[in-house]
């Protein structure tokens, strides 16, 4: 009980307890009756587990009954039997006491009722039918009989249940299927199914469950918002803005949304229009590096370029794993003649992504100016693999190569230059140096 209250109080100094006007306190009465009964259904027939319940605010009358009458029925019998067996009386209030924080009369978050927040509660179930069992069954004899066999069945379908239930658990969307299936109604499932599919490029699968999140919960601003993106890499481009538009009517605070409007309308030529929706995201959230970073590309192309470099510093600031804001920014700095700089932003973002061409090349070509020959042969040889017949690339390492006296090898690469593009004319006089070189050098 202890424990309880400072749970609750806990959660109160947090924010996360919905006020009575966000959530009447009928309905939470509702939900706490029905929502006892489920899970103590739950832990005899432990079937239709599911990772997320969503919020009920209504219960068919059958259903209230039915769950009062359980409760009500078993309340007595407690009190009536206290005194000839106390261990029901613990074991039912301390189910009672211990799911009291989390029933739902004190709500928290957007779900009905968890599954894990009866590990604690079980134990006074467990209480009533291990002393229960032996209360009813005093002869050891007939539980050696009885029991035992009756114990192997029960471990036996426990575990054939548990494998079951494990099994949705191999990977997220098999998980949130299964949710989606065994529940009515779960905005949040389908929710969460469209963000898997989204991440994975199913945009087909995506648009799916997100028009069937909103289709159960249209206030749900977030659905709006990923339908929107999947709508944008199927090229529904105006149908993606008329859902961008109804995730922010729903939820003006909704940062992502604006910025992909902004995007949106920015592809569309609109970039003053683009421009006022990346700096409504920034004033929602001045964290959120995406819209510092395509408002800085679009401040690039108005030619705003000290502005532009402000907000690429903003969106490293938010982000630094932020790949094409360090590069954009490096490009920047290198045109300044931030040579140093330029080179710290081109290699981090080649750390970030080791399979950019152009980081790893442009990375070699500062380095070499600043005469860090090892280190531009380096990165020259990690942008091979993903160019091989770059005509410019081979052109730079063999520069960097004979500038360190290997003129052998600058040779090979000029060479390849020159053969994988005939009318280079700097691949054909510094291969022509290099030869002279090598020829004064043996």
């Amino acid at each position: 009980m202890i424990s309880s209250i400072f749970l609750i109080i806990g959660l109160r100094s947090a924010g996360a307890l919905h006020t009575l006007e966000e959530l009447l306190l009928s309905d939470r009465i509702i939900n706490s009756v029905v929502s006892y009964a489920v899970y103590l259904r739950k832990f005899f027939w432990p079937m239709d587990l599911a990772v997320f319940y969503p919020y009920q605010s209504t219960y068919p009358s059958w259903q209230l009954f039915g769950a009062a009458s359980v409760l009500t029925g078993i309340t007595i019998a407690v009190l009536f039997f206290w005194k000839k067996a106390p261990f029901i009386f613990v074991g039912w209030f301390w189910y009672l006491g211990t799911l009291f924080p989390v029933i739902g009369l004190l709500q928290t978050g957007i779900q009905t009722k968890a599954d894990r927040y009866t590990y604690l509660p079980s134990i006074g179930i467990g209480i009533m039918l291990i002393w229960g069992i032996l209360y009813l069954v005093p002869k050891e004899k007939i539980r050696k009989i009885v029991l035992f066999p009756a114990a192997v069945i029960v471990s036996i379908a426990l575990t054939i249940l548990t494998w079951q239930q494990c099994g949705h658990w191999k990977n997220s969307v098999s998980l949130w299927s299964h949710a989606a299936n065994v529940t009515e109604d779960n905005y949040f499932a389908h929710n969460t199914l469209g963000a898997l599919f989204l991440a994975e490029n199913k945009n087909d699968e995506a648009i799916v469950h997100l028009q069937a999140a909103i289709q159960i919960n249209p206030f749900w601003d977030n659905a709006y918002n990923m339908l929107g993106v999947a709508q944008v890499a199927q090229g529904e481009k105006e149908k993606a803005i008329a859902h961008f538009l109804e995730a922010i009517k729903v939820n003006p605070y909704n940062d992502n949304a604006q910025l992909n409007l902004g995007i949106s309308l920015e592809e569309q030529g609109k970039n003053e229009e683009a421009k006022s929706y990346y700096h409504k995201a920034m004033e929602i959230n001045p964290a959120n590096a995406g819209s510092h970073y395509h408002l800085a590309s679009l401040l690039m192309k108005q030619g705003e370029k000290k502005q532009a470099e402000h907000h690429y510093r903003e969106a490293i600031k938010s982000n630094p794993d932020y790949f094409a804001a360090r590069y954009d920014l490096a490009g920047i700095l290198a045109n300044q003649g931030k040579i140093g700089e330029a080179i710290e932003h081109f290699r981090e973002a080649a750390r970030i992504n080791d399979s950019s061409f152009q980081a790893l090349n442009n990375l070699g070509v500062l380095l070499e100016k600043q005469q860090q020959h090892e280190e531009a042969i380096h990165y020259y040889r990690l942008a091979m693999p993903l160019e091989p017949n770059n005509p410019g690339l081979h052109f730079n390492l063999g520069v960097a190569l004979g500038n360190k006296g290997d003129f052998s090898q600058a040779i090979h690469h000029f060479s390849r230059a020159v053969e994988l593009k005939p009318d280079y004319e700097e691949a054909l006089r510094a291969l022509k140096l290099a030869r002279e070189l090598q020829r004064q050098n043996q």
